[in-house]
């Protein structure tokens, strides 16, 4: 049980850097007028499997903690990454589906899914990080 969660975080990191390939492509293709290749539906199925993994890995995370440790943000700064990144989910879930869904020549909001969305795979990479700690003196016991 212990497993799961970083399991799930990292299959949702691994896919998330996918996404983010995709989302460069779109990137040189529009504003750097570069030749590439946007593969518009695999994003967004990849991208929405991206966050709702994510979701869950935030529940399972809080609910393993509560059960394991009886304690809540006893990992320190990866759970508190943890709950600043929900905002970043949310905005960069519904930007996307607003663009998915009600198309049209848009400037500000690709501008906002992209950057939200970087710095959402950095706290990802953050938690990857401290999560590989959380690990190694939570569960494993050799820090």
């Amino acid at each position: 049980m212990l497993l799961l969660h970083p399991l799930m975080q990292l299959v949702a990191t691994v896919l998330v850097l996918v996404v983010l390939q995709q989302g460069i492509q779109r990137f040189r293709f529009q504003h750097l007028k570069q030749k590439a290749a946007f593969q518009w539906k695999r994003h967004i199925y990849l991208g929405t499997w991206v966050m709702a993994i994510w979701s869950a890995g935030f529940v399972g995370g809080l609910m393993v903690v509560r059960n394991y440790w009886y304690a809540t943000f006893i990992t320190g700064a990866h759970g508190k990454v943890g709950v600043a990144m929900l905002p970043f989910m949310l905005v960069g879930l519904v930007s996307g589906w607003v663009m998915h869904f009600w198309k049209r020549p848009r400037k500000l909001l690709p501008w906002v899914h992209g950057v939200n969305n970087l710095v959402l795979v950095v706290l990802a990479l953050f938690q990857l990080y401290s999560g590989w700690q959380v690990l190694r003196a939570f569960v494993w016991g050799s820090e």
